[in-house]
């Protein structure tokens, strides 16, 4: 490249029958996909909206919306229809020292399909779960390991976490406690996907 944001991440978003792209300044895009050989007449970008960056780890709902956050950019959640923040959440208190708690985002999944329910996994070795009707902070956090975490995915009341030493741990996501952890991985975590209809995640 030519130094400008990198994209995070591409997901196909059925309601709206799009594309849509965010990068890594907070950019969002819409983009309706080419059909055949050349594509429709409307082929091309359908909706932009900017959110806050800079933006390390996204997740898109269902239901209309992107979660993003990074590296003190706390988690916001974006309407996709409005290209509007529908909600902003606020940092966990100060520690047992009265220090402010840095923020990273690296990671972030939706929990329900209503797209209320939000999994973060920080940088700090952190997995937090978001209730946005409840409250603007987390109503669970608990310590994920001794490395960051690096990746995580929902599936029902589950949710695996991957990090930079290629640990996996299962979690209850209503709860965050561990579940098991999966032996025989190998380096840094940076992707994962549960099986549609089968119990086995892909790392």
């Amino acid at each position: 490249g030519d130094g400008g944001p990198e994209a995070v991440s591409l997901a196909y978003l059925s309601s709206f029958d799009k594309l849509g792209c965010a990068d890594s300044a907070g950019g969002v895009r819409m983009f309706t996909p080419p059909m055949g050989e050349r594509g429709g007449a409307d082929t091309g970008v359908a909706k932009a909206f900017e959110t806050r960056g800079p933006v390390e780890a996204t997740a898109w709902a269902a239901a209309g919306r992107v979660a993003v956050g990074g590296r003190e950019a706390d988690l916001m959640v974006y309407d996709l229809e409005r290209g509007e923040a529908s909600f902003a959440a606020k940092n966990v208190p100060h520690d047992e020292l009265s220090l402010r708690v840095p923020i990273w985002i690296t990671a972030l999944d939706y929990a329900d399909a209503g797209g209320n329910e939000i999994v973060s996994g920080t940088g700090h070795r952190h997995v937090r779960l978001y209730d946005t009707r409840a409250q603007r902070q987390p109503v669970l956090s608990v310590g994920s390991g001794d490395y960051r975490v690096t990746a995580l995915r929902c599936m029902g009341s589950n949710v695996v976490v991957g990090d930079t030493s290629g640990e996996l741990q299962v979690l209850d996501v209503r709860n965050l406690k561990l579940r098991r952890k999966l032996r025989g991985g190998a380096g840094s975590v940076r992707a994962l996907a549960w099986h549609p209809t089968l119990d086995v995640v892909a790392a």
